[in-house]
């Protein structure tokens, strides 16, 4: 019944009429002094008891119902207690649900990893469209190998014992963390989006190569299978040669990359591919450069019709006739010019960092900067686009059902652009 029970006028004449010497409690009184009272009371008598089938408590659950969920709360329940009830507790009944079962597993699980000393963490859930999924559950899985034995030996009589995974397979796991968390490392860093990233697929091929070509001579790692190692590195490249191998654009982000250039291509053809590399950027300067030559909004200013020039007369034109002669000879064509900035680009030694490089170098490569521009910002991952669908997801919710396609869009633009909106005064 509601605590503003009290407070009606009928059940104050039903009281009456019962004992009329019973002073009924306020509202306020009952909620903020007569219940917790009762609670606390009650609470005592429950912990000496707790041999019986008693009731101990009910947790809110504002998350979802899920496994990890409803452990947590079943945890915050036990712990109000002062008894250690973890050790007494011999079996747990449930209706059956699926959430329910996996909290009750999540439980014993935790149990058997205070016994070995183990951190207690939760095993993540595969997810095949979630990356790198299935490589935490493996670290979890090994690192947590005792407990998770030990679980499935005695969880439900030993029903899952079976699943349990041999030695055999247990170095075929750690031989898979030891080629797979290297490779992980690399696209993290390459799923960035305020650097250069695409420049870098092709000096990882190169990492992954000399791996492979180290495999062969090393024996030295324990709990390692070479031959699964080997196996699985020369698969790797296999597949990112017949990806990435002949994609051209990926070779001119590279060599317009002042970290890497040419190193990355191979000695074989290094004179044949370094020479039809250069020609390819060369023609692409020069429709690069045209094509800002007419569109941007720059200084320089070029005349449709020659300027007619004032003749001198004297010594005046003396000397100007053998400048002019001078000139003649410097003067560079836009082809010989960006000969000349593409010898002087390679000369330059390599750097580590390449993410000012070249804007702070456009005044002595103008035309291989707006090349640089137009390749380096390619990104390596599609891994930005799904940050967009998140943040998408975040903004659509069942509370914003209503928004029209237009509004939608502006909100999720702004949401990915709000470091380029200026803060208001404060």
């Amino acid at each position: 019944m509601p605590y503003n029970l009290v407070d009606k006028e009928g059940f104050k004449l039903f009281v009456n009429a019962l004992n009329p010497s019973y002073r009924l409690p306020s509202r306020t009184t009952l909620s903020n002094r007569k219940i917790p009272d009762l609670f606390k009371e009650t609470k005592m008598k429950v912990e000496s008891i707790l041999s019986k089938t008693i009731y101990l408590g009910c947790q809110d659950m504002s998350d979802n119902h899920t496994g990890e969920n409803l452990a947590d709360a079943i945890q915050l329940i036990l712990l109000e207690y002062d008894r250690e009830i973890n050790v007494g507790i011999g079996a747990i009944t449930t209706d059956n649900g699926a959430n329910v079962l996996k909290a009750t597993a999540i439980r014993e699980l935790s149990i058997e990893q205070r016994r070995y000393g183990l951190p207690t963490v939760k095993f993540p859930t595969y997810s095949k469209t979630r990356w790198w999924s299935l490589l935490d559950l493996i670290e979890i899985a090994i690192s947590q190998e005792l407990a998770l034995a030990s679980f499935l030996r005695s969880y439900k009589n030993g029903i899952h014992k079976d699943k349990m995974y041999n030695e055999e397979e247990m170095i075929v796991l750690k031989t898979l963390i030891h080629v797979l968390q290297p490779i992980r490392q690399i696209s993290d860093n390459l799923a960035g989006e305020t650097f250069v990233t695409a420049s870098a697929i092709i000096p990882v091929i190169k990492i992954e190569e000399n791996k492979l070509t180290e495999t062969a001579t090393n024996d030295s790692e324990i709990n390692i299978d070479q031959t699964l190692k080997k196996t699985v590195l020369q698969t790797i490249v296999d597949l990112l040669h017949v990806r990435y191998n002949n994609n051209y654009i990926l070779k001119m982000c590279t060599v317009l990359d002042p970290r890497f250039k040419f190193d990355v291509i191979s000695l074989e053809t290094h004179d044949a591919e370094t020479s039809a590399i250069k020609t390819l950027i060369k023609e692409e300067c020069i429709e690069a450069w045209e094509y800002w030559i007419k569109t941007s909004n720059n200084t320089l200013i070029i005349d449709s019709e020659p300027r007619t020039k004032k003749q001198n007369v004297g010594l005046t034109a003396i000397f100007d006739t053998f400048n002019q002669t001078q000139s003649t000879d410097r003067e560079i064509s836009l082809s010989d010019g960006i000969d000349k900035e593409i010898d002087a680009y390679f000369q330059v030694p390599k750097i580590k960092s390449s993410s000012t490089w070249w804007f702070s170098n456009e005044s002595m490569f103008p035309k291989l900067h707006i090349m640089a521009r137009k390749y380096l910002c390619i990104q390596a991952t599609s891994v930005p686009s799904e940050r967009v669908f998140s943040r998408a997801g975040n903004i659509v919710t069942d509370h914003r059902a209503s928004l029209s396609d237009e509004h939608c869009s502006q909100l999720i633009f702004l949401s990915m652009n709000k470091k380029f909106i200026d803060k208001p005064f404060s």
